[in-house]
């Protein structure tokens, strides 16, 4: 499944799909819009045709005027035929068209939202745990200063006890609250690894497949629209060959 196979390709996917449904409206639309009207233009020439020459061939009974009468016969059953396959490339199934490529495209959008809401979840957790991370680095180096100031302080013995006793009360003040930074760190940490999992095994594989579905969706209407098309021109194929 895509949502297996292409997890690291979301963008190129909905770009695909997205192109595919733009594609129903933009080309086979209007090949079902151009070969209505050039059936219609053909049937209407080919009718116009038979209607000139018949009248001209009024009154005349020879063999040729009946050979060329039958021909003109045939040409109009043929003119029939590209009128009724001119219905079939009607209006009703290109606003069809139109409406199947605006469901697709629907769907699309809406898939694009979903991922982009999922995308957006994931990266205030990938933010939260960047701001833990560095409240815990500063107050582990704000630590350590202190820590150093107090042995420096020990070692030396030139400040009074009282001091001293400031400085341990500062280092350990400081050791305590980083402790609790290195906690809420992580604690954010395992809440990043448990979001990101479920990002990529479940929330994203789910947003690709629903692509999958609608590119499937797509692949199959058009497989039915083309495949109606063709019926309706070996129909018309094998009445004309008659």
């Amino acid at each position: 499944s895509w949502g297996s196979e292409l997890w690291d390709g979301y963008s190129s996917v909905l770009s695909h799909v997205t192109r595919g449904c733009d594609e129903l409206s933009s080309i086979f639309a209007k090949f079902i819009k151009e070969k209505e009207d050039m059936e219609k233009e053909y049937a209407k020439n080919i009718r116009k045709l038979v209607s000139k020459y018949t009248h001209k061939m009024e009154g005349k009974e020879t063999t040729q005027a009946k050979g060329f009468r039958l021909l003109l016969q045939e040409m109009g059953y043929q003119a029939g035929q590209h009128k009724i396959l001119a219905e079939m490339f009607t209006k009703e199934l290109q606003e069809d068209i139109q409406e199947k490529t605006k469901e697709l495209s629907e769907a699309t959008k809406t898939n694009h939202k979903g991922a982009k809401k999922l995308s957006d979840v994931l990266d205030t957790v990938y933010k939260d745990l960047d701001k833990t991370r560095n409240k815990y680095q500063r107050s582990f180096l704000d630590w350590e200063d202190a820590k150093e100031e107090y042995i420096k302080a020990t070692e030396e013995g030139i400040l009074s006890r009282k001091e001293i006793a400031k400085l341990k009360s500062l280092s350990d003040s400081r050791n305590a609250q980083c402790e609790d930074y290195k906690g809420a760190y992580a604690s954010q940490l395992m809440k990043t690894n448990k979001a990101q999992a479920e990002y990529y095994y479940n929330s994203l594989p789910g947003v690709l497949n629903c692509l999958e579905n609608i590119e499937k969706d797509r692949i199959n209407y058009l497989k039915h629209v083309l495949g109606q098309c063709v019926v309706a021109e070996k129909r018309a194929a094998h009445i004309i060959d008659k």
